[in-house]
């Protein structure tokens, strides 16, 4: 009997000597676990900012972003030495980490029809709060065969600028809402400053910055393509198309009251600090800057003039941020993007740039209200209703356009020559992009 206890006793002791060791074996696997994950977090590669005050508020959101969680991690890749055209292909295509790049809308668009940028339609559809707060307007710049491949980073709208002490000088009322082209066109020469020998120290108007000469032809109802979005088909052969390259070339070379498309110097320059234009187009990116530059000369913005076509409408852009089709890890690649489309990633780009945001609620709120100067500066915010983007033109396609007007712009050739071009150059580009 008593033996049969001891058998008993034993067996049980065994039994749970056995039990902690499976327990502690269990404990010990699952420490381990917590201690891997905890240990290494997902990094997720990000192309850095080029301009100093972009990168400074990207450190700052992606500071932000690793503070609020400890399962991704990010790490900025510099373009130093190198350029945002060039880098991430190189990468790409050497098999170097790299999972978020941004650019703007048309280079996005030529690297999607590479196959090389990710569809983020079903994060939008599933994180449908982060899409909303943004001016929707802005999504269509990335579209592409019905799929949407980036978020808006910043929101540039344009304006018309001018000096309203060269228009006071001159006894002319400020440039306002309702004013067109031929109304520009009749006033300029009263604004023109120049020697008795005829040069010029102050030209009326500068010739359109980058392709702020596109809403110029918008404008006269001139259209490059059947369809902005999937364009099939040229229809830049118009009159429409002549009397909006006229405008520009008679206003550089017969009326002499805009600059050459040669001009140096930026416009925020040209107009604020050296005065060598009194009037420009530029978008909201150009007001951050000249505000930058000091108050002692006035300035303001207003709307841009209207054309024969009836319209005034501005062209908007944005930067965009995508996620290339490489990336091993795509769900946290979107929780990055989406953390800095964030309202507190775009109030924060406000408060340390200036920069008008995609963000709805900031840009009206929090924007608006971030400067004194210039004092109509709600004309970008009531241009967004009607503005539009360019077309989805890329690679040969966007080169032979900006060459035409450019060659038209300096003389070089004439505008049957350059419309003559655009049609062999364009419905070639129309072919080979399908």
């Amino acid at each position: 009997m008593r033996k049969g206890c001891f058998q008993r006793s034993t067996m049980n002791r065994a039994g749970r000597r056995g039990m902690v060791k499976v327990t502690a074996m269990v404990l010990c696997l699952l420490a381990a676990v917590a201690f891997v994950g905890a240990a290494a977090p997902v990094t997720i590669h990000m192309i850095e900012f080029a301009r100093l005050d972009e990168a400074e508020w990207q450190r700052a959101v992606i500071e932000r972003f690793h503070a609020a969680q400890d399962r991704i991690r990010v790490e900025l890749v510099s373009l130093a030495g190198s350029s945002l055209n060039t880098k991430p292909l190189v990468m790409i295509a050497a098999g170097a980490p790299l999972d978020i790049c941004y650019h703007d809308p048309y280079r996005i668009i030529e690297w999607t029809h590479q196959d090389l940028v990710m569809d983020l339609t079903p994060y939008m559809q599933r994180d449908r709060q982060v899409v909303e707060a943004l001016f929707p307007v802005l999504l269509d710049q990335y579209i592409v065969g019905g799929g949407k491949y980036a978020m808006p980073i910043d929101l540039q709208v344009q304006a018309f600028f001018y000096r309203e002490d060269f228009f006071s000088e001159a006894g002319l009322p400020y440039p306002k809402e309702g004013m067109t082209w031929d109304d520009i066109a009749r006033i300029a020469p009263r604004l023109v400053v120049q020697n008795e020998q005829g040069t010029i120290s102050r030209y009326a108007i500068r010739f359109p910055q980058f392709w702020h000469w596109w809403s110029i032809l918008w404008h006269h109802g001139a259209q490059f393509f059947d369809d902005e979005t999937n364009p099939t088909r040229f229809m830049g052969d118009s009159p429409q198309m002549r009397q909006g390259l006229e405008y520009l070339r008679s206003m550089i070379h017969d009326k002499r009251v805009m600059s050459p498309r040669t001009m140096s110097g930026n416009t925020a320059n040209n107009l604020v600090i050296n005065g060598t234009v009194a009037m420009a187009i530029g978008n909201s990116l150009y007001m951050q800057e000249m505000v930058g530059l000091g108050r002692e000369r006035p300035w303001n913005v207003t709307r841009l003039p209207y054309g024969p076509a009836g319209n005034n409408m501005a062209w908007f852009n944005s930067l965009g941020w995508f996620i290339f089709n490489t990336t091993p890890h795509p769900d946290e690649a979107w929780e990055v993007i989406k953390y800095f489309c964030s309202e507190e990633s775009m109030r924060l780009s406000v408060e340390m740039r200036g920069t008008l945001v995609p963000h709805r609620h900031v840009a009206q709120t929090v924007w608006m209200y971030q400067w004194e100067y210039p004092k109509d500066r709600q004309v970008f915010l009531e241009a967004i209703g009607t503005a539009r983007t360019l077309p989805a033109v890329f690679g040969e396609g966007i080169d032979a356009i900006v060459n035409g007007v450019n060659a038209v712009a300096d003389g070089a050739k004439t505008i049957p020559q350059v419309i003559e071009e655009w049609q062999v150059i364009l419905n070639a580009w129309l072919r080979d992009k399908k």
